[in-house]
């Protein structure tokens, strides 16, 4: 089982809200994911992200891949 952690999209139409997941690689964008690490809401200025890094650091040790798009907003 390959596991990613990776965004995936809640909120309404034209005001989205991400909540970062991670989740098996084969499984849809909105899908079933395995743990709820935070949120990334893009509505507020500045950008609001509120994340569990003990959790992610957890799940990138036990070999999760984070997905491109997390890492670029990672590294901001």
């Amino acid at each position: 089982m390959s596991v990613t952690v990776r965004l995936s999209l809640t909120g309404k139409k034209g005001q989205p809200i991400y909540k970062i997941v991670a989740c098996e690689t084969r499984s849809k964008r909105d899908g079933k994911y395995i743990d709820n690490i935070g949120s990334y809401d893009p509505n507020v200025k500045p950008p609001k992200l509120s994340l569990n890094q003990k959790k992610l650091d957890e799940w990138v040790k036990n070999g999760a891949i984070v997905s491109t798009g997390l890492a670029k907003l990672l590294k901001k």
